[in-house]
C-alpha cells in the first residue's frame, strides 16, 4: 500500500516539477534571435557558471563540448522554447557562444539542387 504522499503528489503538480514558464521568468521570446533547432552552443572562453540559476547552469555545463538547443532540450526534457529562452540568456551575457547554421536565405535553393542532380545523373 501506498504512502499518503506517494497516492497524492503535491499541490501543483508532481514533485520536483519545475514549471517551463519560471525557468524562463515567464518570457517566450529569447534574447538573441535566430536560434535554431541545430543552432551549435559552445562555452565562452574564460567564463564559468558562477551566479548561474539552477536552469542556466544546467544548460551552460552542457555546452562544455558543442550542443545543439535540440540536443540539450532533450537531455533536460524541456519544451524546445525553453531551451531557446536560456540559451538566448547565456549568450547575452556572454557565456556561451552560438555557432550558426545556414540560413534559409544562405541555403541553395530547389533549382540548383535539380541541376546538380542531373548533372550527376549524366556521370
Amino acid at each position: 500500500m501506498k504512502s499518503p504522499s506517494q497516492q497524492h503528489p503535491p499541490e501543483g503538480g508532481a514533485e520536483g516539477l519545475v514549471r517551463p514558464f519560471l525557468m524562463t521568468l515567464g518570457r517566450t521570446d529569447s534574447a538573441v534571435a535566430d536560434l535554431n533547432v541545430e543552432t551549435m552552443l559552445e562555452i565562452a572562453p574564460g567564463t564559468s557558471s558562477d551566479g548561474l540559476r539552477f536552469e542556466m547552469a544546467r544548460v551552460y555545463d552542457f555546452c562544455g563540448t558543442p550542443i545543439s538547443i535540440a540536443e540539450v532540450s532533450a537531455r533536460l526534457g524541456i519544451p524546445f522554447g525553453v531551451s531557446r529562452v536560456i540559451a538566448g540568456d547565456l549568450i547575452a551575457e556572454g557565456r556561451v557562444v552560438a555557432h550558426r547554421t545556414l540560413g534559409d536565405a544562405d541555403r541553395a535553393d530547389a533549382t540548383l539542387l535539380t541541376r546538380v542532380l542531373e548533372g550527376i545523373r549524366r556521370i
